[in-house]
């Protein structure tokens, strides 16, 4: 009798050893599930939320309630008309670069706006996710002009940049040292700055600083200003960039209640447009002022790095990155090596203005700054060159290492 109360007990033991395991298993599941899910992070992680959406792969048109659908929320024909016609209203009032898509790419905006016109009406209703589809097709026939994307319904999943990770520095040999940066965003400035005076006064003795800013889609002015031209200059630097701004109330909404922008004083006399020989003829007519944005930068206290600044572009430069190098370029603080950027159009270092449609809830993004470059043309048109371009097959690194070797 004995011995069976100890085999019972045995057993027992065994099933809560087991039982109590696969609750382990299941919590560890639930936290794993938790934490992918969670779009915050900690330490020096920076969460950037950026709007995405799925995008359908397929679709289906349903016999029996004439519905394009692939799934999710169901619009009216009526709504998803309205919603359709808001976003035209918005675009028409507001969007600058019709023109620009069209010389560039042969687009016809009234022959696009009637063509998906025509496709929302082939249905009754109308799915959230394929009437999503249907717009991000409409403002592709526009080549991203403009920055015009489509960017679906918003959501919270995050991208996370550490700011650690943010800037990196190389010494290629005695000569050249070697910084990249991904991206100038603002919460990286004060961080990024430690990182980056130290890597300075390890490098004073260099004849060359290469400054890699490809693939880098922008962030905040204030990033370039304090963290490279400041600490790098003894003397005042100016820029002075142009830009139109086309008079719909979105725009002056976006710039003024958002971005913090008063036109008003930023508005400069149109006999300046005299002066520049490359002005669009045909555009000029949208727009009511000329403005004008002075970036004026001054030294901080000793001059960090005394050698030659390169900066590394490519066609991926946009918003503040292309400030920079727009900067750089007008100002010569720096020669800049690569590929031809912008003709992706700078904003001015404003990011694009997100519009939501009333019914569907969907978004969609364009630039209300039309930048003009030096000659009056327009930069989304025909972009900045660098002063040197890559050969075929170079990188801009390696391009930039030929430019040094030959001088």
């Amino acid at each position: 009798m004995k011995k069976y109360l100890i085999i019972v007990g045995v057993v027992l033991v065994v099933i809560a050893l087991i039982a109590a395991y696969n609750q382990k298993l299941n919590n560890d599941a639930a936290n794993q599930r938790t934490t992918k899910g969670n779009p915050y992070t900690t330490t020096n992680d920076i969460a950037l939320f950026i709007p995405t959406t799925t995008q359908p792969t397929t679709a289906q048109l349903t016999a029996d309630t004439d519905t394009f659908d692939v799934g999710g929320l169901v619009l009216s024909q009526d709504e998803a008309v309205a919603d359709y016609n808001y976003m035209w209203q918005v675009l028409e009032d507001n969007y600058a670069f019709f023109g620009v898509a069209q010389r560039k790419y042969g687009v016809d905006k009234d022959t696009v706006k009637q063509k998906y016109l025509d496709e929302i009406m082939k249905y009754g209703s109308i799915n959230w996710d394929s009437f999503g589809q249907i717009i991000s097709q409409c403002l592709s026939e526009f080549h991203g002009c403009g920055k015009l994307n489509y960017i679906g319904f918003p959501s919270t999943y995050a991208t996370v940049i550490s700011v650690d990770d943010n800037v990196s520095f190389n010494i290629i040999d005695s000569k050249t040292a070697y910084m990249k940066i991904k991206l100038m965003n603002k919460s990286c400035i004060e961080l990024n700055y430690k990182q980056i005076s130290n890597f300075y006064s390890q490098i004073k003795d260099c004849e060359n600083l290469i400054i890699d800013i490809t693939g880098s889609t922008g962030g905040d002015i204030n990033y370039w200003i304090d963290n490279i031209v400041q600490p790098n200059i003894n003397t005042e630097f100016d820029y002075n960039q142009y830009f139109f701004v086309k008079p719909g109330n979105e725009n002056r909404n976006y710039l003024s209640a958002t971005c913090g922008l008063s036109l008003s004083r930023l508005a400069v006399s149109s006999e300046i447009i005299q002066e520049m020989k490359s002005v669009s003829t045909d555009d000029i007519k949208m727009f009511d002022r000329l403005y004008k944005n002075a970036i004026d930068v001054s030294p901080t206290g000793e001059k960090q790095f005394n050698g030659n600044i390169y900066l590394l572009v490519d066609k991926s430069v946009t918003s503040a990155s292309e400030t920079f190098a727009a900067f750089c370029k007008n100002t010569g603080f720096a020669t800049i090596v690569g590929t031809m950027w912008g003709g992706g159009g700078s904003d001015g270092g404003i990011a694009p203005n997100e519009v939501m449609l009333p019914n569907s809830g969907l978004t969609f993004e364009y630039s209300t700054m039309y930048v003009l470059n030096a000659d009056g043309s327009c930069n989304e048109e025909y972009g900045t060159p660098p002063d040197y371009i890559c050969e075929d097959g170079e990188t801009p690194l390696n391009a930039c290492l030929r430019v040094i070797a030959e001088k």
